[in-house]
């Protein structure tokens, strides 16, 4: 079994790089090669192969190419010469059968498109809340943007950009439910702030906002609430007003309960007071207890709003 040091690291998810033993092999952030492009393809479908086909018109359908097969056969020999002096071990690193081409077994890859569907399924299986958790919580984590982030143009790329992006909201939906469940709201708040981050526009800001909101952060939540719902006509523009309206009432409803929380603690506690339920040395530990929930926050927050009309 190869050590993690001999196995041949690719990223696909959030742009593309392969790095083996700690140096970059291929790194697409400057611009995409042909060379990128093949080992794209390569690394991507190192099990099932890639066809002559596929590889065809991925590679030269924007080119005025007279023989396309020696091109394929000339950009191979290339590659080769290139991954041997960029250091891997001497091999036969792509090779070709019944038509189709593989990466060489003799170097391992891990990748962490496979790492992330195999902890998904991981997790579909699991019947320990705890363990599937963790086991969703990694896979969100291998998620760091879209397949091939800004060079997914060919279809074959599009496909997946799609596949694996519903694979993370799927796992992060899971995972958020385990965490609202479980009141565990300071890690709702980082799966919502972490989602936000890679995959941007998909409203994984209601997590936040609601995470916040549950742990009385008010000011917090509102803050998160307008400059979400700000950025969010930055990106869609004024031509949007229904679903900029109906994102703002979202973000509004994931933060209402905990507004009702202290209401109701209000209410309960002035009648008690009011009848003698309640001993007025009690009172202070009483707005305390409102201090506690946020009422300070909540007080902030409608001030603003007065503000705001005022300023009109």
């Amino acid at each position: 079994m190869a050590s993690d040091s001999e196995v041949l690291e690719v990223r696909f998810l959030g742009g593309f790089s392969a790095a083996f033993r700690g140096t970059e092999l291929a790194d697409s952030k400057r611009s995409v090669s042909q060379f990128i492009s093949l080992m794209q393809l390569i690394l991507y479908y190192h099990q099932s192969g890639v066809s002559r086909s596929l590889m065809q018109e991925t590679l030269f359908s924007d080119r005025d190419v007279d023989d396309e097969r020696h091109a394929v056969r000339n950009l191979l020999y290339n590659a080769k010469k290139r991954l041997r002096a960029a250091g891997l071990p001497d091999a036969e690193y792509i090779t070709s059968e019944k038509g189709n081409y593989y990466w060489t077994k003799d170097i391992p890859l891990s990748c962490d498109t496979e790492r992330m569907e195999h902890l998904a399924a991981l997790a579909g299986e699991e019947t320990d809340t705890a363990e599937r958790l963790a086991l969703l919580t990694e896979a969100v984590h291998c998620y760091r943007g879209e397949f091939l982030s800004g060079q997914n143009t060919a279809s074959w790329m599009a496909r997946e950009v799609v596949r694996y992006r519903d694979l993370f909201r799927s796992c992060a939906n899971s995972a958020a439910m385990i965490l609202r469940n479980d009141l565990r709201f300071k890690e709702l708040l980082e799966l919502g702030d972490y989602a936000a981050l890679v995959d941007p526009y998909a409203e994984w800001e209601t997590l936040s906002v609601e995470a916040l909101s549950a742990l009385y952060r008010f000011k917090e939540a509102e803050d998160l609430c307008d400059a979400t719902v700000e950025r969010y006509i930055q990106e869609h523009g004024r031509r949007e007003p229904v679903y900029i309206r109906d994102l703002s009432n979202r973000l509004s409803a994931s933060m209402v309960h905990r507004y009702a929380d202290i209401r109701t603690v209000v209410e309960e506690n002035l009648s008690k007071f009011a009848v003698g339920d309640r001993d007025l040395a009690e009172w202070d530990d009483f707005i305390n207890q409102l201090y506690d929930l946020g009422i300070e926050d909540c007080i902030a927050i409608q001030q603003q709003a007065v503000d705001r009309y005022l300023d009109r």
